[in-house]
């Protein structure tokens, strides 16, 4: 005995389902790259700033900054 064939809504919810999950999948990959990508900047931005904080003789003093960013 055979299993009853699907109806036409069926199989178009079902496509409907799988053009989803292949956006969604296309989402997810376009995320990791931008994740990937700020991490990079981040790295780099950290080492930039170990840098300078190297190069700043001691006994001058930085200013402290707020939890905005903002200079006090």
């Amino acid at each position: 005995m055979s299993s009853p064939r699907p109806d036409s809504d069926d199989v178009a919810r079902i496509e409907a389902l799988r053009a989803e999950l292949r956006r969604l999948r296309g989402e997810v990959l376009r995320l990791e790259e931008d994740n990937r990508v700020l991490r990079e900047r981040i790295a780099f931005l950290v080492h930039e700033l170990e840098q300078t904080r190297a190069n700043i003789p001691r006994g001058i003093s930085t200013p402290r900054r707020t939890r905005c960013g903002a200079g006090i």
